[in-house]
């Protein structure tokens, strides 16, 4: 049975709002500072390099999955690279390295819910392209950026966002 996060309140700042998204989904801020990730491909566990540009993407990525309300589950990942794709990249080599494949795999496997998410950033503004000091993004409120950047006031998505798979069980403490 699917598991659905907490629809956030436009009042919170960014900081609780994103709080609230990693806890419910089992992640943590470590990503945002570690210099090395595990990822797991069936038994197989590699460890990747996580230069400080993926870290910086990471890090705002996760910020517009609070934003437009997209869910951390796989569909959720293939619309919020989507709605990224529409609103701007940017110049760095990881959005583009990371976002474009998991939105041609949207595309792919599911096409109306990917391009319904494209549509819906069209006309909005990324994080990526949008030059505020990450510092300063935590201490305004969601529905302050949502305004700044043409998100709607209720986010991008229509339904309610799945949580991760693997969430249930693996909720940590954020730093």
């Amino acid at each position: 049975m699917a598991q659905f996060a907490t629809r956030i309140p436009t009042s919170m700042t960014l900081l609780a709002a994103r709080n609230l998204y990693l806890q419910e989904n089992g992640l943590s801020t470590r990503v945002y500072q570690d210099l090395w990730y595990p990822i797991s491909i069936g038994p197989l566990r590699l460890w990747i390099p996580l230069p400080p540009r993926v870290r910086q993407a990471t890090a705002l990525h996760d910020l517009h999955h609070v934003l437009t309300g997209y869910g951390a589950d796989l569909v959720g990942e293939t619309e919020i690279s989507a709605w990224e794709v529409a609103a701007g990249l940017g110049v760095w080599w990881p959005n583009w390295a990371i976002t474009f494949p998991s939105f041609l795999f949207g595309l792919l496997v599911y096409p109306r819910r990917t391009l319904r998410a494209f549509a819906r950033g069209r006309g909005c503004r990324s994080l990526f392209v949008d030059a505020v000091p990450y510092e300063t993004l935590l201490t305004m409120h969601v529905e302050e950026l949502r305004a700044r950047l043409g998100i709607s006031p209720s986010g991008a998505t229509e339904r309610p966002a799945r949580l991760r798979r693997r969430a249930a069980g693996q909720r940590t403490a954020v730093k």
